[in-house]
């Protein structure tokens, strides 16, 4: 018994290696070569004064006029942030809802994509008082709401970019991607655990959180489906046009608490707060290595071959650089 139950999972196994085999050499055709140059295709959200002067963090990092990102001299008038499910975007939130200058709105399905940028637009149209405050828009997002996505926002953005200028304001948008082996193991033991009680938890849940459990549902390159709010990726080049038009700053978890979390803190306390951020804070089930079998590992980077593109050029583009 217990060897047919083997051959049959090795003929599965097989099948899903084929499989996956034949779909990512289509994948491999349509790729890039290279990837377009950010520094040539970057668009501005906000006013010109970005960038105006140097600004150092935590006295180990300077912020110069680094053509391939847009960091705000000071704090913006709204912080736009496309928040990936399980890729560290909880400490984004915390670390700015624990600010007194900060106010907070969420975007939580499409239907509230036009009033919440009505919401912006008032905003920028407003006054400033004698304190400074910052709009938080949080764009939350996880496979089940993956039809929020860059097409709803980007034009909203630029429309509200043109406003941001005439009224000398500045829009500073941010995401946050992961290396996508450790994406995959993170999403599935906390969105497919039979355990999970939220209302955006996904419908297929295992109680035993195997590998082979985790190809059953392990989509193909599930953080840019959920960038785009498409499954379907028809032009990768098209794709990183938009990110590089639509954010200011795209940052890695590995890295969140060595230049995302520094950077946000000093372009809100205009680099007095002098802040040092711990390493980001993984869950303990996080830590443990779920993906061993090297057929099981090889097919997940089969499945992740943009988002994997797409990571490795967020960690080598939006870095900061040391001071000398």
């Amino acid at each position: 018994m217990a060897g047919k139950a083997t051959r049959t999972l090795l003929v599965c196994v097989v099948l899903l290696v084929i499989g996956s085999i034949v779909r990512t050499l289509k994948e491999v055709r349509t790729m890039p070569t290279h990837f377009p140059q950010q520094q040539q295709q970057q668009q501005h959200h906000g006013s010109d004064v970005r960038n105006s002067l140097p600004l150092v963090i935590n006295s180990t990092h300077t912020v110069a006029q680094n053509p391939k990102f847009h960091i705000p001299n000071g704090s913006p008038d709204i912080i736009f942030f496309t928040h990936v499910a399980k890729t560290g975007g909880t400490t984004i939130r915390d670390y700015l809802n624990s600010l007194d200058r900060v106010v907070y709105t969420r975007i939580s399905s499409p239907k509230d994509v036009t009033p919440k940028f009505a919401v912006m637009s008032k905003f920028l149209h407003a006054p400033r008082g004698g304190k400074h405050k910052t709009l938080f828009v949080e764009v939350h997002k996880h496979r089940q709401d993956i039809h929020i996505g860059s097409k709803h926002f980007s034009e909203h953005l630029r429309k509200l970019g043109k406003e941001a200028a005439i009224q000398n304001k500045t829009i500073f948008s941010l995401t946050v991607v992961r290396e996508p082996i450790s994406f995959y193991q993170s999403y599935f033991r906390f969105f497919h655990r039979a355990g999970c009680r939220f209302q955006w938890c996904e419908q297929v849940r295992f109680s035993n959180l195997s590998e082979e459990n985790l190809l059953l549902v392990a989509k193909y390159n599930p953080q840019i489906s959920i960038l785009v709010g498409d499954t379907r990726l028809e032009n990768y080049d098209d794709f990183l046009q938009e990110s590089m038009g639509m954010y200011d700053w795209i940052g890695t978890t590995d890295q969140l608490s060595y230049n995302t979390m520094p950077m946000l803190s000093a372009i809100m306390t205009n680099g007095t707060a002098n802040r040092t951020f711990r390493s980001h804070n993984v869950a303990a089930a996080d830590k443990k290595v779920l993906v061993r079998n090297e057929t099981v590992l090889e097919i997940l980077k089969s499945r992740s071959t943009y988002d994997r593109r797409f990571y490795d050029w967020v960690a080598q583009s939006y870095v900061l650089p040391q001071e000398s």
